[in-house]
């Protein structure tokens, strides 16, 4: 079960900014972004994310990498799997249900979620029309998993 779940603000253009961007690769169900490059909107999401995600979780989280997930329509799902690491899930775009552990959290946009280290978690294929989804999947880390103080700006 996710162990936090928590609203981020999404502007209203930013399914179709990340849907027009070139850096999506297909990948099984689903189309990935391994975000290495810097993106403006991503940026500002991520940054939210992680904000808001460490008051969730009432620690400074350390970001570690960052994953979009894209799902064009009812079609597109993401099997069940796991993490060394906890996630931050931010959802862009349609509604629908994810899968963590035995539960269904349905999330809406602007919706997101910390999924703990090791829990089973996926996105299953919908039995209805539903629009396009992005994820924005950041992976973190707490200071006392990395070992070391954080780093200061």
């Amino acid at each position: 079960m996710p162990s936090k779940t928590f609203k981020v603000t999404v502007p209203d253009v930013a399914l179709e900014q990340l849907l027009a961007c070139n850096t999506w690769a297909p990948s099984k169900n689903r189309c990935l972004w391994q975000y290495v490059r810097q993106h403006p909107l991503v940026e500002a999401l991520l940054r939210k994310l992680l904000i808001r995600g460490s008051r969730a979780a009432g620690e400074v989280l350390i970001p570690l990498s960052c994953v979009l997930s894209r799902y064009e329509d009812e079609h597109s799902s993401c099997s069940l799997h796991s993490h060394i690491f906890a996630q931050l899930t931010l959802v862009v775009g349609a509604t629908r249900p994810m899968l963590i552990g035995d539960s269904a959290v349905v999330l809406h946009e602007g919706q997101a979620l910390q999924i703990d280290a090791g829990v089973l978690h996926g996105i299953p294929e919908q039995h209805s029309t539903c629009g396009p989804r992005v994820s924005i999947n950041l992976f973190v880390a707490t200071q006392a998993q990395v070992g070391s103080p954080p780093l200061s700006a």
